[in-house]
Protein backbone atom coordinates (compact mmCIF):
# COMPACT_ATOMS: atom_id res chain seq x y z
CA UNK A 1 0.00 0.00 0.00
CA UNK A 2 2.76 2.62 1.18
CA UNK A 3 4.51 1.50 -2.36
CA UNK A 4 1.32 2.42 -4.24
CA UNK A 5 0.73 6.34 -2.33
CA UNK A 6 4.23 6.98 -2.92
CA UNK A 7 4.00 5.91 -6.35
CA UNK A 8 0.93 8.25 -6.60
CA UNK A 9 2.08 10.99 -4.71
CA UNK A 10 4.89 11.26 -7.53
CA UNK A 11 2.28 10.95 -10.05
CA UNK A 12 0.43 13.65 -9.16
CA UNK A 13 3.30 16.13 -8.20
CA UNK A 14 4.62 15.17 -11.84
CA UNK A 15 1.01 16.42 -13.56
CA UNK A 16 1.41 19.79 -11.52
CA UNK A 17 5.11 20.47 -12.35
CA UNK A 18 4.08 19.63 -16.29
CA UNK A 19 0.81 21.50 -16.66
CA UNK A 20 0.82 23.36 -20.04
CA UNK A 21 1.73 26.51 -20.73
CA UNK A 22 0.50 28.50 -23.19
CA UNK A 23 1.88 31.41 -24.69
CA UNK A 24 0.67 34.55 -26.29
CA UNK A 25 2.37 36.98 -28.45
CA UNK A 26 0.75 40.77 -28.65
CA UNK A 27 1.88 43.08 -31.02
CA UNK A 28 1.05 47.08 -31.04
CA UNK A 29 -0.02 49.17 -33.85
CA UNK A 30 0.41 50.31 -36.83
CA UNK A 31 0.67 47.44 -38.93
CA UNK A 32 2.20 45.54 -41.21
CA UNK A 33 5.34 46.87 -38.59
CA UNK A 34 4.06 46.91 -35.42
CA UNK A 35 7.05 49.69 -34.76
CA UNK A 36 4.59 51.87 -32.75
CA UNK A 37 5.49 54.58 -35.55
CA UNK A 38 9.43 54.21 -35.52
CA UNK A 39 9.39 55.56 -31.64
CA UNK A 40 9.47 59.37 -32.15
CA UNK A 41 10.84 61.01 -29.71
CA UNK A 42 8.98 64.33 -29.89
CA UNK A 43 6.22 61.64 -28.74
CA UNK A 44 5.44 58.74 -25.66
CA UNK A 45 2.90 56.06 -26.29
CA UNK A 46 0.55 54.21 -24.14
CA UNK A 47 -0.42 50.90 -25.62
CA UNK A 48 -3.92 49.09 -24.53
CA UNK A 49 -4.16 45.39 -24.44
CA UNK A 50 -7.89 44.47 -24.14
CA UNK A 51 -9.12 40.78 -23.41
CA UNK A 52 -9.71 40.99 -27.44
CA UNK A 53 -6.13 40.76 -27.74
CA UNK A 54 -4.87 38.62 -24.61
CA UNK A 55 -8.19 36.80 -23.45
CA UNK A 56 -7.36 34.68 -20.11
CA UNK A 57 -9.32 32.24 -18.62
CA UNK A 58 -10.28 32.40 -15.44
CA UNK A 59 -8.00 29.62 -13.89
CA UNK A 60 -4.38 31.28 -16.00
CA UNK A 61 -1.81 32.93 -14.32
CA UNK A 62 0.80 34.82 -16.00
CA UNK A 63 4.27 32.98 -15.22
CA UNK A 64 6.76 34.96 -17.73
CA UNK A 65 6.91 38.09 -20.19
CA UNK A 66 9.34 39.28 -22.35
CA UNK A 67 8.77 42.45 -24.46
CA UNK A 68 11.27 42.83 -27.57
CA UNK A 69 12.21 44.83 -30.28
CA UNK A 70 13.76 43.49 -33.84
CA UNK A 71 15.75 45.74 -35.34
CA UNK A 72 16.12 48.58 -33.49
CA UNK A 73 18.95 51.36 -33.42
CA UNK A 74 18.92 55.25 -32.45
CA UNK A 75 18.62 57.28 -35.40
CA UNK A 76 22.00 59.33 -34.29
CA UNK A 77 25.01 58.99 -32.10
CA UNK A 78 23.44 61.13 -28.96
CA UNK A 79 23.15 60.00 -25.56
CA UNK A 80 19.86 58.51 -25.73
CA UNK A 81 16.95 56.88 -23.52
CA UNK A 82 13.97 54.67 -24.21
CA UNK A 83 11.77 54.20 -21.03
CA UNK A 84 9.43 51.66 -20.86
CA UNK A 85 6.85 50.90 -18.30
CA UNK A 86 3.52 48.75 -17.32
CA UNK A 87 0.13 50.38 -16.79
CA UNK A 88 -2.78 50.01 -15.22
CA UNK A 89 -6.32 49.42 -17.29
CA UNK A 90 -8.56 51.26 -14.99
CA UNK A 91 -6.32 54.61 -15.86
CA UNK A 92 -6.53 53.27 -19.53
CA UNK A 93 -10.01 55.08 -20.79
CA UNK A 94 -9.39 55.88 -24.30
CA UNK A 95 -10.76 54.34 -27.00
CA UNK A 96 -7.93 53.50 -29.78
CA UNK A 97 -5.51 51.18 -29.10
CA UNK A 98 -2.91 53.62 -28.72
CA UNK A 99 -2.94 56.95 -26.80
CA UNK A 100 -0.30 59.45 -28.50
CA UNK A 101 1.01 61.95 -26.36
CA UNK A 102 3.22 65.33 -27.12
CA UNK A 103 6.26 65.18 -25.21
CA UNK A 104 8.23 67.93 -25.11
CA UNK A 105 10.61 66.98 -22.58
CA UNK A 106 14.23 65.71 -23.40
CA UNK A 107 14.54 63.64 -20.49
CA UNK A 108 12.03 61.00 -17.94
CA UNK A 109 8.98 59.03 -18.25
CA UNK A 110 6.95 61.42 -19.34
CA UNK A 111 4.04 58.38 -19.64
CA UNK A 112 3.91 57.44 -16.24
CA UNK A 113 3.31 61.37 -15.67
CA UNK A 114 0.30 61.08 -17.17
CA UNK A 115 -1.04 57.21 -16.51
CA UNK A 116 -0.59 55.40 -13.00
CA UNK A 117 2.00 52.32 -13.62
CA UNK A 118 5.28 51.56 -12.50
CA UNK A 119 8.44 51.57 -14.58
CA UNK A 120 10.10 48.61 -15.89
CA UNK A 121 13.20 49.35 -17.65
CA UNK A 122 14.95 52.31 -19.21
CA UNK A 123 17.40 51.22 -22.29
CA UNK A 124 20.51 53.98 -22.28
CA UNK A 125 22.39 55.01 -25.39
CA UNK A 126 21.27 52.45 -27.89
CA UNK A 127 23.82 52.74 -30.54
CA UNK A 128 22.59 53.58 -34.62
CA UNK A 129 22.92 50.61 -36.03
CA UNK A 130 19.72 47.93 -35.51
CA UNK A 131 20.00 45.42 -32.74
CA UNK A 132 17.70 42.98 -31.11
CA UNK A 133 16.39 44.07 -27.72
CA UNK A 134 14.43 42.31 -25.57
CA UNK A 135 13.16 42.83 -21.54
CA UNK A 136 12.60 39.85 -19.38
CA UNK A 137 10.04 40.38 -16.62
CA UNK A 138 11.40 39.86 -13.20
CA UNK A 139 9.06 37.96 -10.38
CA UNK A 140 8.30 41.36 -9.18
CA UNK A 141 7.01 42.63 -12.69
CA UNK A 142 4.90 39.62 -13.66
CA UNK A 143 3.38 39.82 -9.67
CA UNK A 144 2.12 43.74 -11.01
CA UNK A 145 1.11 42.04 -14.29
CA UNK A 146 -0.71 39.64 -12.81
CA UNK A 147 -2.64 42.35 -10.41
CA UNK A 148 -3.00 44.72 -13.54
CA UNK A 149 -4.24 41.88 -15.56
CA UNK A 150 -6.86 40.89 -13.27
CA UNK A 151 -9.59 43.12 -14.94
CA UNK A 152 -8.48 42.27 -18.36
CA UNK A 153 -7.48 45.33 -19.46
CA UNK A 154 -3.22 46.52 -18.83
CA UNK A 155 -0.87 48.82 -21.16
CA UNK A 156 2.92 49.13 -21.51
CA UNK A 157 4.02 52.66 -22.12
CA UNK A 158 7.12 54.22 -24.07
CA UNK A 159 8.74 57.14 -23.96
CA UNK A 160 11.75 57.43 -26.17
CA UNK A 161 13.55 60.55 -25.98
CA UNK A 162 15.45 60.03 -28.95
CA UNK A 163 14.01 58.54 -32.38
CA UNK A 164 14.55 54.56 -32.48
CA UNK A 165 13.60 53.32 -36.16
CA UNK A 166 12.73 49.52 -35.28
CA UNK A 167 11.17 46.59 -37.33
CA UNK A 168 8.44 46.09 -34.70
CA UNK A 169 7.55 45.57 -31.14
CA UNK A 170 6.24 42.19 -29.47
CA UNK A 171 4.86 41.34 -25.58
CA UNK A 172 5.18 37.31 -25.40
CA UNK A 173 3.39 36.53 -22.41
CA UNK A 174 3.27 32.74 -20.59
CA UNK A 175 0.67 31.40 -18.26
CA UNK A 176 -0.30 28.58 -16.76
CA UNK A 177 -3.28 27.04 -15.09
CA UNK A 178 -3.19 28.27 -11.50
CA UNK A 179 -1.82 25.51 -8.63
CA UNK A 180 -5.04 24.99 -7.40
CA UNK A 181 -5.91 24.02 -10.55
CA UNK A 182 -3.54 21.45 -11.15
CA UNK A 183 -3.63 20.18 -7.71
CA UNK A 184 -7.40 19.26 -7.40
CA UNK A 185 -6.27 18.00 -11.41
CA UNK A 186 -3.48 15.62 -9.19
CA UNK A 187 -5.93 14.69 -6.50
CA UNK A 188 -8.48 13.47 -9.60
CA UNK A 189 -6.14 11.43 -10.44
CA UNK A 190 -4.68 10.76 -6.80
CA UNK A 191 -8.27 9.15 -6.21
CA UNK A 192 -8.52 7.46 -9.48
CA UNK A 193 -5.49 5.51 -8.66
CA UNK A 194 -7.38 4.15 -5.34
CA UNK A 195 -10.20 3.42 -6.64
CA UNK A 196 -8.52 1.34 -9.23
CA UNK A 197 -6.19 -0.34 -6.86
CA UNK A 198 -8.35 -0.72 -3.82
CA UNK A 199 -12.03 -0.59 -5.23
CA UNK A 200 -13.16 2.49 -3.09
Amino acid sequence: MKKVVVSSLVLMLAMVGMAEANLYTLQPPPAPDHDLWDLDHNYYYAWKITPSELNLSSDEIITGASLSFDNIQNWDSQPNSLHISLLVGDDLSFTDEVFIGVDNSSSGDNVLDDFAGISLVTFENLPNWPQDLSYDFTEGDIATLNVFAEDGVFGVGFDPDCHYWNDGISLTIETIPEPTTCLLFGLGALMAIRRKHYGT
